[in-house]
């Protein structure tokens, strides 16, 4: 069970890193307040950036499979 625990977190890790670097997550932090030295932290999912980008996983996935059914003569 830890290890399938494990296993979760690091993909989690892996999705949220990956976001990151395509820019489908963006960070930002506001001026902070004089009073209390609270730090508020903003979180942005920009849903246009990783539907597209699965789109494009999509269409080539799609042409790979097209390819190794030419390759074999599958249908």
């Amino acid at each position: 069970m830890f290890s399938f625990l494990r296993f979760l977190v690091f993909v989690a890790i892996c999705v949220v890193g990956i976001g990151v670097y395509r820019g489908w997550f963006s960070f930002s932090k506001p001026q902070p307040e004089a009073q209390g030295g609270k730090v508020d932290i903003s979180v942005t999912f920009d849903k246009g950036k990783a539907n597209a980008d699965l789109k494009r996983v999509e269409e080539k996935l799609g042409q790979k499979a097209q390819q190794l059914e030419d390759r074999t003569g599958a249908k």
